[in-house]
Order: structure tokens, then sequence, then C-alpha cells
């Protein structure tokens, strides 16, 4: 489905207007895909790019301040949909990408990827090891993919010479040219990379970035897309070290066989422990020959983690963005109607309580406290009530959840979609382990076999893991509740049961 706000690219041809005329032009479109797919040919006008500089911060006047946007041609988007499709399919089926790559890929998000890396790191603490991380930061990797590179490893994972020259055509004879508002820059090649804002061009990416965990021979490695990271565990820091080091060599010799930049100076490196251990240890690392800046916090997928894993600085910085928003929606509120209010809050506010809130929302009761004093503070101003009137009346005529039923409800659906669809395989797989589960008799339908067995924990930190607190929620769902035909009515269900749950 075609989005109509999306940006228009060079052809001026929209997707309003594609949406607009499907019924007169569907046949011949698929007609010329088809064409252009049984003649191994990816059409020249479709590989045009308009890139738009957006700033991002800081001084207007210097280029680096500034994301280039690359718009394609809204017709490049259905033929590209179409290749990718398939490729993905096939990927999938047969099990090509690697179990831990978690971008643009079905059923994995930013939030299972954090999932299962910190719960591995809170498992960690409570056995008493210590996590010695490398975030790496690669320089814009997908704008510096060798096509010859990518062919040559689609032909190691059994594509057909057809198939090769349909992705060798897509890549080559590619065009760009920077659009700011009347002006018009030089048209330029791209001889390089793939292209962004396309639909093939991300896959292409995981496909190429597939084989470096191979190569990584004593670190676990995990990856978003182009986010890489390094993680290696035990009692001893020297162990730590040694390991991680051996691997960020192993990784630097990758880049280099695969024309990948290593940026060292955005490269951490943290040690994740016990308060009492990362403030006795440190991590001594380098990347050909430059240290690695060692640091406390690091911003992992929009989430920032901190070395103890207590959630304080994500919850801080979340408490001061909302409180700004609130601040504004209340200086707003004299032109805004309640629902436009609502609008407001639902659009610009509640996103950063939801987002990962299954990953942070383990933390200590009284941080979560900051943001359900917040979310009270909200409700008054849209409501127009006083700052000391009780919120529980206000949060039921606004059908609200409170932070604390949210985190509950967005466990309970991740929770859900994970037994059903069996993905993404490395949380699965986490409560198969120690269930009486398998792949051949898991069913959200039996009673017995909807018992999540709860792991046992040495210390607090256990009891922090999505996998602890995940299996002790579902455990405790009512069977009407588990046994939801479908996502839709687990959803209201879900809802139904969160709400007669005490707020806090």
């Amino acid at each position: 489905m075609l989005d109509p706000s999306k940006a228009t690219g060079i052809d001026s041809i929209g997707p309003k207007i594609l949406r607009m005329s499907t019924d007169y032009i569907f046949e011949s479109l698929t007609y010329i895909i088809n064409l252009c797919i049984s003649k191994d040919i990816f059409p020249e006008q479709l590989k045009f790019a308009k890139l738009i500089p957006i700033h991002k911060k800081e001084d207007k006047d210097l280029p680096n301040n500034y994301r280039p946007i690359s718009v394609l041609p809204t017709i490049s988007k259905i033929f590209e949909k179409h290749i990718s499709s398939q490729i993905t399919e096939y990927f999938e089926k047969n099990k090509l990408f690697y179990e831990f790559q978690s971008g643009f890929r079905k059923n994995h998000s930013c939030s299972t990827a954090l999932l299962r890396i910190t719960d591995i790191w809170l498992r960690e603490i409570d056995s008493s090891n210590m996590t010695g991380v490398v975030y790496l930061d690669l320089s814009k990797a997908f704008d510096l993919i060798d096509h010859r590179l990518i062919l040559q490893k689609l032909k190691l994972y059994k594509f057909d010479l057809k198939s090769l020259k349909l992705i060798s055509s897509y890549l080559e004879f590619r065009k760009q040219q920077v659009v700011l508002g009347a002006c018009h820059s030089n048209i330029t090649d791209v001889k390089c990379g793939v292209p962004q804002g396309s639909n093939i061009g991300p896959l292409l990416f995981l496909i190429f970035i597939n084989d470096l965990p191979l190569h990584v021979s004593k670190c676990h490695t995990d990856l978003f897309a182009d986010d890489s990271t390094l993680h290696f565990s035990s009692n001893n820091i020297a162990n730590i070290e040694i390991a991680l080091q051996e691997d960020l060599l192993n990784v630097f010799n990758w880049c280099n066989d695969n024309g990948m930049v290593i940026n060292a100076k955005k490269t951490k490196a943290m040690l994740i422990a016990s308060k009492h251990l990362t403030n006795t240890n440190s991590l001594s690392l380098k990347i050909n020959g430059e240290s690695l800046e060692n640091v406390s916090e690091a911003v992992l997928l929009g989430l920032t983690v901190d070395q103890n894993l207590d959630w304080n600085l994500q919850i801080n910085k979340v408490s001061k963005i909302i409180s700004s928003k609130i601040y504004l929606l209340t200086k707003l509120k004299p032109f805004l109607p309640h629902h436009l209010r609502i609008l407001f809050f639902n659009g610009y506010i509640l996103p950063y309580l939801d987002y990962c809130s299954t990953v942070w929302g383990s933390a200590n009761k009284g941080k979560l406290e900051v943001l359900y004093k917040l979310q009270k503070r909200a409700a008054r101003s849209i409501l127009d009530e006083k700052p000391d009137s009780h919120s529980a009346p206000l949060f039921k005529t606004l059908n609200w959840l409170t932070i604390y039923q949210r985190i509950q409800y967005n466990q309970g659906m991740l929770t859900f979609k994970i037994l059903r669809d069996k993905l993404p395989s490395y949380l699965y797989n986490t409560f198969c382990e120690n269930s009486k589960l398998t792949e051949t008799n898991m069913t959200l339908r039996s009673e017995s076999q909807n018992k999540l067995a709860i792991p046992k924990s040495k210390k607090k930190a256990m009891t922090r893991t999505f996998q602890y607190t995940a299996s002790v929620f579902w455990n405790s769902l009512p069977q009407t509740v588990k046994h939801a035909s479908s996502s839709f009515i687990f959803k209201k269900e879900l809802v139904k049961h969160v709400k007669s749950l005490n707020s806090c």
C-alpha cells in the first residue's frame, strides 16, 4: 500500500496520484514489471534519486549538520517491493539470515533486539560476572558497499544468473541530484553503495553484512542493520579484554576486506556489571592502534544504556522530554479543543512512554513513579482540571492505562506474538529452553502448555530480565485471555485485565 503522505521523486509522480489511478494502470504496470524481470533489466528512469538535505542540529551553514534524504520515484518502490519480497522469502525460508540480525526483518524490532542483549547482560550480573561491550560505529556503511562484492555474495547464496543480472542492473548506472527549494545541483553518478530510501537497498545491506559474525570467534555479535555490538562476559577483566581485542581485530580485518570503515572515535567500550565491579574495573581496548573511549552510558537503538542497567538515565531523559511536551501542550490548549489535545498527547507524548518500555519497564518503581506523575499532569491539562484533582476518574474519562499498566500491556502483547509466531527465534527459544514447550507441541490453546518456566535467580538482576518478568506476567493471565483466538481478541481481553489490576 502506497503512503500518500510520502515525498514525490524526481519524476513528480506522487503516491497519491498512483493510488487514484490504480484501476487504470494496474495491467500496464504489471506487464512492464514482468517484462523487465524477464529481460533482467531495471529501468534507468527508476534509478534517479532526489536528495533533500534535512537540518539535524547546530550551525545551518555547515553541510555536515545536514542529513541527506533520498527520494526515489514512487513507481520504483512498487517494482522493488515485488523483488524484495521474493528475496526475503528465500532468505527467511532457508534460514540464511544471521539469527541475531534484527534490522528490517518481520517480527524483529529495536525492542526485541534490546531485550535479547540486555537479558544476556542481566543474567551475567545475576551470576556475578562482568560483560565487556563494544558499540561499533561503521562510517557510511550503506554508501560504501562494493557492487561487485554484493553480487559475489549473492552468488554464494545460490542466486542464479538471471537474478544476478537483475540485481546488477538495479545497482549500476544510478544517478542523484540535490534539490533544495528551487535550487538543483548537477546530476552525479552513484558508483557504490545501496540506494537509500528504497525497498531493496536495506535488504542488500543485510545480505552484505550477513557473514560478519562468522569472523567473530569468541564474542556475542548482535546486529541491527549497521548497528553492531560485540560483547563478552567473564568474572575476569583480563579474559574480557583478550576476547574483545581479538574479535575487534577480526572485525577490523573483515571491514578492510569488504570496503567498510570503522570510526574509532565514535566506537565506544563499556563495562556492564554490578556497581561495585564497575567502580573497580575498566576496559583497555584498541582498534588499529587507536584507543577506544570507555563510557559509563551509551545510546543503543535509541535507548540510553548505563553500566548497571538500572535505566535511571533512560527514564530521566524521557521524563525531561515529556515534561517539555506537556508544557507546550499547556501553552497550546487555549487554542485546542479536547479531541485535539488528546491527539497531541497520542502523537507527541505517548510514543516516548511506549518506546521499548518492555526493556526499561523493569526499572525501580520509584523511577517509574516520575512518569506516572507526568501522565497525571498531562491528564489534568487536557481536561482542564486542578493540579490536586484525583487522577483515577481522569484516566477513566480518557480511557488511559497508567504507565504501569501500559508496561504490562506491551509486555503481554509481545509475549503473545512471540509464542504465536515463534519469532524472533532468539526470544522464543528462551521461553522454550526452560519450559515444556517445543516446536511441535507449542500451542496457545492448552492450559498445561501455557505455563512458562520462571528462571531461577541468584540475585535481583535475573528478576529484571524480560524472560523472567514476561513469564511471571504470562502465567498470571486468566486462561480466557491466553486462549484468545486472535491478536485482536487477545488485545481486547488483555486491556480489560490490566485495567482490573492496581495502577501502581
